[in-house]
């Protein structure tokens, strides 16, 4: 169903600008189109909106499905884990495996895999059509997507960075407050409190900086 929306959406999402082109075309002769022509223009429109949305929702429905069953299977595993295994493991750390690490994954099947085969195969389509309309053109397209590769290819590797930054500070984050609760009576004889208010304070700026760079890439 996903593969079939796809291709649908990607073959459809080509009709309106043709159409379009026609339209326009049409106009600068100083005759009027037909209504025939104005009503495939946008039933078209409709037709590739409504199959991006089916694309949405199936992508949606199996991103809960492969979540469901990640976490089904993180905890068959922990709960085989021994005492000793558990306790060399950071509560933050096994916390942001079965949230963070599982949206992750999540996010790479429905919003990157799958995103990244229809973007493809719309950049592919797009080019071969503009190729049998104006082969210039084609051309001047070819030559700059080595540039747009590589400009992409150098964002998507400066979010990666900020993002494993992000998650090791959000794991930090997460196994501190379990410490502090776990050790407050050391805290207070100690008179320690204020250090380990500025710890977390560190930690949860470390994390925010590192979403910040994120968003701004993304954004790029």
């Amino acid at each position: 169903g996903i593969l079939l929306s796809v291709c649908g959406a990607i073959l459809t999402a080509l009709v309106p600008p043709l159409v379009l082109g026609h339209i326009i075309d049409t106009l600068t002769l100083r005759t009027m189109p037909s209504l025939l022509l104005i009503l495939l223009y946008f039933a078209m429109l409709a037709l590739t909106g409504i199959l991006e949305s089916v694309r949405e929702g199936l992508l949606t429905v199996c991103g809960q499905q492969i979540t469901h069953a990640l976490r089904s299977r993180l905890m068959a595993k922990f709960v085989r884990l021994s005492a000793e295994e558990l306790n060399l493991q950071e509560p933050g750390a096994v916390v942001s495996r079965f949230v963070g690490d599982v949206d992750t994954v999540e996010n790479l099947f429905t919003s990157g895999i799958i995103s990244i085969f229809a973007d493809a195969c719309k950049i592919l389509s797009i080019l071969a059509v503009i190729w049998f309309r104006n082969k210039g053109l084609a051309l001047i397209f070819l030559l700059l997507l080595p540039l747009l590769f590589a400009f992409t290819r150098h964002m998507q590797k400066n979010m990666l960075t900020a993002q494993i930054e992000n998650r090791k500070a959000v794991s930090r984050a997460s196994a501190h407050v379990p410490e502090t609760l776990h050790n407050i009576r050391t805290i207070h004889v100690l008179g320690k409190e204020r250090y380990m208010e500025q710890q977390y304070d560190r930690y949860i700026g470390d994390s925010y900086r590192a979403m910040e760079r994120t968003n701004f890439y993304d954004a790029i």
